[in-house]
């Protein structure tokens, strides 16, 4: 499955979804092979489509190619180890990456521990799990990534 089809699915979960987040996933089936007439209008709506020709070009594009969303409950772990794995890869901004994770946390269809909602929930407000010290910018950014590979090293 396409990580931008992860996304667009956590963020449909999160609450989060923009038109961007549909346009993203478009040029990507596009650019992996999938093409569709409802596909190529969607990619070309533009960085910032109205919303009802998203919903409708998005919704036909599926229909067209066949396809049904995956279950969020099966996308949420992999997106999370995706935006976990960008952040300890330099590709996504560590406090970008860890209100992500937190937000995808909020959705209830991880299974994790209270300890590990904690930990996303104070470094996201700047604190060091545990002690609840304030962190300054690179050391917050240090400990979210320390956090991240926990993350990615889990079973």
């Amino acid at each position: 499955m396409l990580a931008e089809l992860r996304r667009l699915v956590a963020h449909k979960a999160m609450g989060l979804a923009t038109g961007e987040d549909h346009v993203d996933w478009a040029l990507a089936s596009l650019e992996a092979g999938q093409d569709s007439e409802h596909l190529r209008m969607l990619a070309g709506l533009g960085a910032r489509p109205h919303w009802q020709e998203v919903r409708d070009y998005f919704g036909w594009a599926l229909e067209e190619l066949g396809l049904e969303l995956p279950p969020v409950e099966q996308v949420m772990p992999e997106y999370v180890r995706d935006v976990a794995g960008g952040i300890v890869s330099g590709t996504i901004n560590p406090n970008a990456g860890c209100r992500e994770i937190y937000w995808a946390l909020l959705t209830d269809t991880l299974q994790v521990t209270q300890e590990e909602f904690e930990a996303w929930l104070y470094l996201g407000d700047g604190l060091e799990p545990g002690t609840y010290r304030n962190l300054p910018g690179a050391e917050l950014g240090e400990a979210i990534r320390r956090e991240a590979v926990r993350l990615l090293e889990a079973p």
